[in-house]
């Protein structure tokens, strides 16, 4: 029998994590945070005085690790599936109480590795290749099919038992056109056919009865854009998604501007794919990473129509790059430009944040939505549902309008109630 335990992540967009448990042993899939939760309760990354780690995960900042702290020698790995916070922010604080390796793709694993080093923390990191598959010794192995999401060397996770495969599908897109990485692996998992007896996949955009577009989409676009008559051009989008970064550098290059990076986040994924060999786009541009550099830099910069800037703060967080310069560290002209290579992230507080800092940016020139999501969209869902043929199914990384949407979909695949689970944190469920 296999044992589900999410931790995190359903009924909720943030702090994916799921604890799946086989012949008494215990694999956690993705360790992530969530955000506007950490952002509350925490400081320049550190949680106040008055919120220890116990209490961020009491709070629903962190992943609910409470029961399995019990069990912890029977925890044998902690499997990212990919680097975005959402799935691996909290592995610098949790890991720590669970005596096992930490197991991701090479550039989740250097991003893994740059997150601890702030945090003074040294987890085993082990690194597997895209593909490849870990073999545990207790009737587990876990897969990591190759999936084309938002960040690089992202993965499904397929989950291989003796009583069946479980797929986690957290986050799922099926780009077959990315522009600076391989496709989703739809040959693999059409070999998977039959033999899934659970998929767990994000919903966030299960409401949406179309496809998720192509990066190459997005790409094309922002490279049509006509952009000579601006001042300054500042530009924002999501620090994961390194393939955007290179685009923004090549519109650079056709404007004959000079490229610079503001901003810690931007910073650290930057390093991440340096250090694995994967891009150096310090060779593109200058990365200005602690807020009083970015203050030192925007100060003496005369002649912003020679640059183009990339900074944080797209989602319109107050303490981002981006936020500061509308509160002062940068004066805005008429003929300036801000470009948001984004879309809000579907929450209450980022959409505050956002509109109060598109009032304050209402004297300059803005382009915004020139994105394209790194999550399926309905259709996408749908088609791999029929390729899977799983015998059945739990909607996640989305909120209950978002679960029913997906359940609505499923069902009229011709799936029953009975097989469509919607699973809470904390429950134990067994398939």
């Amino acid at each position: 029998m296999i044992t589900i335990t999410p931790l995190g992540g359903f009924f909720e967009v943030g702090r994916n994590s799921v604890a799946l448990e086989y012949n008494n042993k215990i694999i956690i899939l993705d360790m992530g945070f969530h955000l506007e939760r950490f952002i509350e309760l925490t400081e320049d990354d550190i949680p106040h005085k008055k919120h220890s780690v116990r209490k961020l995960v009491a709070k629903g900042a962190f992943p609910d690790i409470r029961n399995l702290r019990r069990r912890r020698n029977d925890v044998v790995g902690i499997i990212c599936s990919h680097a975005h916070l959402d799935h691996v922010g909290a592995v610098p604080f949790l890991a720590k109480y669970f005596s096992c390796p930490v197991y991701g793709t090479p550039f989740t694993t250097s991003v893994i590795k740059l997150l601890c080093e702030d945090k003074q923390t040294k987890p085993q990191l082990i690194t597997q290749e895209v593909g490849s598959t870990i073999t545990f010794d207790h009737g587990i192995s876990v897969e990591f099919i190759r999936v084309s999401h938002s960040t690089p060397q992202s993965s499904i996770l397929a989950i291989h038992t003796p009583e069946g495969t479980i797929i986690y599908g957290n986050d799922y897109k099926n780009d077959q056109t990315p522009p600076h990485e391989e496709a989703t692996d739809l040959n693999r998992l059409k070999e998977l056919k039959g033999k899934v007896n659970l998929l767990m996949l994000d919903c966030l955009y299960a409401a949406y009865d179309e496809h998720a577009p192509s990066e190459q989409q997005v790409r094309d676009e922002l490279l049509e854009l006509d952009l000579s008559d601006y001042r300054a051009i500042i530009a924002t989008t999501f620090s994961s998604n390194i393939s955007r970064l290179i685009t923004l550098c090549d519109i650079a290059d056709k404007l004959g501007r000079k490229v610079v990076f503001l901003g810690r986040s931007l910073a650290k994924y930057i390093q991440a794919a340096a250090d694995i060999n994967l891009v150096d786009l310090e060779k593109r541009g200058e990365v200005i990473k602690y807020s009083r550099e970015v203050a030192k830099f925007l100060k003496r910069m005369h002649s912003p129509e020679r640059y183009l800037i990339i900074t944080t703060g797209h989602q319109g967080e107050p303490q981002a790059v981006l936020g500061r310069m509308v509160q002062g560290l940068f004066s805005f002209h008429p003929q300036d430009l801000v470009l948001f290579s984004s879309k809000i992230i579907p929450t209450d507080i980022n959409k505050k944040h956002r509109r109060q800092l598109e009032e304050k940016l209402s004297r300059v020139q803005i382009i915004k939505d020139k994105h394209v999501s790194g999550h399926a969209a309905g259709k996408d869902h749908d088609e791999l549902i029929r390729i899977l043929e799983p015998r059945q199914l739990a909607p996640s990384h989305g909120t209950q309008d978002m679960m029913e949407a997906f359940k609505k979909r499923s069902m009229k695949l011709g799936y029953q109630e009975k097989d469509i689970f919607f699973l809470k944190v904390g429950e134990r469920h067994q398939f």
